[in-house]
């Protein structure tokens, strides 16, 4: 059986989201669906089969169910987005269990029959036992039942029990801090994206060209007034898009990776309740072993005071023999039980290897997406700078301006932002008939021009200098 989950248009229009879920059918991973069947579910729906499943099978791991979507973001894409991934690898794995796939619930949940009406009512009254619960609730550490037994047991690896235990807590407390550095590198890169957006504001704002170059009266002063608004506004709009992409990044990364790892955590309690449930098979158990021993060393005090035919002790024969039945009976259950926890924690490495590697190919194919997207835009903003400074050379080559004398001065670097160069060149351009009929000179043959926040030669090259 393959699952998948999509939301058709307009499905949260009535506040409810509407998983559509496709169900196909093929008798090998080879072979091609034989047959597929559509069905349409809400998340009430959906919390019912959990709840089903939960009660039918309490020694198997099941995985958890997903958090209710936020009614405050039912709207929001991005949030019924993450919904459905949820969903979807929640079905998933419970569509990989051929005891599920095959469990009259599931069939239910996944044919036609099934309506709006099979949700659990949460208004369910409960007995007013709770103070008793609080009285004789059993002793528990960190979600796992203690019980130590006083008895030797047979069949009780319960050394190997308890490394399973320490070992379930230590992913418990791994996978707590991968969760918390994956949300805190997303909300620095988020953080970082809203410093560049408000970087390329405070660029236009203070870096507008009539702030540095005079009030552009001048005609060689406007054209550059134009170059370099529009350089400007390139830079602010890539700082803009860079914040954008930076989002989509960081929500990527805890769509496919970081909510993979919450689950595993979350499904951590299904682990302890079932260890937990070996806990209590063992603690029957050994009560069982109790009675029986206390039953047996009562025969033995009786056979010493009186003779076996009398009626006192083929009592105590018959109980003992109960007790040794019971106890029989109760060491399968507890062996049965102890072999199927093992079974479950050999199947959750198994699946959390496969997903874990999935998850992991799936945040580098985003690092790369990502990258590419930022360099594709820096790329862009690059060209749009060189097609300014193509600009600039054409002007420069104009008959208004192919005249205009220059000075053999050196030419400044970017950092002293060309405002010496600017004011000889004001000057130059006003004593231009004077310098005309005092010196008969060409023009030098590399006439600074402007480009970004300096001047540069006509052989400038922005990437090597």
């Amino acid at each position: 059986m393959h699952l998948s989950v999509t939301i058709p248009e307009a499905a949260s229009a009535s506040g409810i989201i509407t998983f559509k879920i496709a169900v196909s059918y093929q008798e090998t991973i080879d072979d091609e669906p034989t047959s597929t069947n559509t069905v349409f579910r809400n998340f009430q729906q959906i919390q019912w089969l959990h709840s089903k499943l939960c009660t039918a099978f309490p020694n198997m791991i099941l995985p958890p169910l997903p958090d209710a979507p936020n009614q405050a973001l039912i709207n929001d894409l991005d949030h019924v987005e993450n919904k459905r991934l949820q969903v979807e690898r929640f079905l998933c794995k419970l569509a990989s269990r051929p005891e599920i796939v095959d469990h009259p619930d599931m069939q239910y949940f996944l044919s036609n029959e099934m309506t709006h009406l099979d949700v659990i009512d949460t208004r369910r009254g409960t007995l007013g036992f709770g103070f008793l619960n609080q009285i004789m609730k059993p002793n528990y550490e960190r979600g796992f039942r203690i019980f130590r037994p006083s008895e030797a047991v047979e069949e009780n690896e319960q050394e190997e029990f308890q490394r399973r235990q320490m070992y379930i807590l230590m992913l418990e407390n791994h996978f707590s801090l991968v969760v918390e550095g994956i949300n805190a590198v997303v909300e620095q890169r988020e953080a970082l994206g809203n410093v560049l957006s408000q970087f390329g504001d405070i660029a236009i704002d203070s870096l507008h060209s009539k702030y540095r170059m005079g009030p552009g009266t001048k005609i060689d002063n406007r054209e550059r007034h134009k170059r370099f608004d529009a350089e400007m506004q390139q830079f602010a709009i890539m700082l803009d898009d860079l914040q954008y992409i930076n989002r989509r990044q960081g929500k990527a990364e805890i769509f496919r990776f970081g909510d993979v790892f919450l689950e595993y955590k979350d499904m951590l309690e299904s682990i302890k309740h079932v260890m937990n449930n070996r806990t209590e098979k063992l603690a029957e158990y050994v009560r069982l072993v109790k009675k029986r021993n206390k039953r047996r060393d009562k025969t033995e005090k009786l056979k010493l005071k009186m003779s076996e035919t009398t009626p006192e002790i083929q009592a105590a024969i018959a109980e003992e023999t109960k007790a040794t039945e019971n106890v029989e009976a109760e060491k399968k259950v507890f062996g049965s039980c102890q072999k199927n926890l093992t079974q479950e924690l050999v199947r959750f490495e198994r699946e959390k290897a496969k997903d874990f590697r999935k998850a992991l190919n799936e945040f580098v194919e985003i690092q790369i997406h990502f990258e590419k997207e930022k360099f594709s835009l820096l790329k862009k903003t690059l060209d749009g700078f060189r097609g300014n400074l193509t600009e600039s050379n054409f002007a420069r080559k104009s008959p208004s301006l192919t005249n205009v004398p220059v000075t053999s001065r050196p030419i400044h670097s970017g950092a002293n932002f060309g405002l010496s160069d600017m004011d000889s060149d004001d000057d130059a351009f006003e004593s231009e008939g004077l310098e005309n009929e005092e010196h008969d000179e060409q023009p030098h043959p590399a006439v600074s021009q402007p480009f970004g926040l300096g001047l540069v030669s006509e052989n400038y090259d922005p990437l090597n200098g």
